[in-house]
C-alpha cells in the first residue's frame, strides 16, 4: 500500500502538471459506483485514448476509497523499471494475441475468473490499443459474451 500512496502523490503532481485546469470527475456518480462495490465487483471498461488513461482511472478510484482494479496491459508495458512499477500499482500483462495457444488462453481465462470469483475489479480497455475514434467497440460484446456465457 505504502508504493500505491507513493505513486499516487507522484500521479497527483504529474496531472497538476499535464492538466493545468483540472478534470472533471463526477462525484455523484462515484457514490453509486461505491454502492455498486459494497454489493458486487466491478468490470472497468475504459475507452483508451491515451497512455495516462488507466493511471487515471486507478487514481480516482485510490482517491475517492473505490475497490482499485486489476489492469489488462499490453505485454509492450512489461520494460524493466517500468513494468515492475506498473505490476504493484495492479497491472499484469498478456499477449496481444492469442492466436492458437489454447493453453495461454485457458490460462488467461482462469486468471481473470478467479479475479472476479474473488471479488476483485478489473479494467480493460475493449478496443485493445489507444483509440480515437472508439472503434474497438465491438470488442465489448467478444468481451462479455467470452467471458460470462
Amino acid at each position: 500500500m505504502s508504493i500505491l500512496r507513493g505513486m499516487a502523490v507522484f500521479l497527483r503532481k504529474v496531472l497538476r502538471l499535464l492538466y493545468p485546469f483540472g478534470m472533471n470527475v463526477a462525484v455523484e456518480d462515484l457514490e453509486k459506483v461505491k454502492e455498486i462495490a459494497r454489493r458486487s465487483n466491478i468490470v472497468y471498461l475504459p475507452c483508451h485514448k491515451s497512455y495516462i488513461d488507466f493511471l487515471v482511472v486507478t487514481y480516482i478510484c485510490f482517491s475517492h476509497g473505490l475497490p482499485l482494479p486489476h489492469v489488462v496491459s499490453g505485454d509492450n508495458l512489461n520494460l524493466p523499471i517500468v513494468g515492475k512499477l506498473l505490476r504493484f500499482g495492479g497491472a499484469f500483462f498478456i499477449r496481444r494475441t492469442f492466436g492458437n495457444d489454447e493453453l495461454y488462453r485457458t490460462i488467461f481465462n482462469e486468471y481473470v475468473r478467479q479475479l472476479l470469483i474473488t471479488g476483485n475489479c478489473v479494467e480493460c480497455f475493449i478496443e485493445g490499443g489507444r483509440s480515437r475514434s472508439g472503434k474497438g467497440f465491438f470488442f465489448f460484446f467478444f468481451f462479455f459474451f467470452f467471458f460470462f456465457f
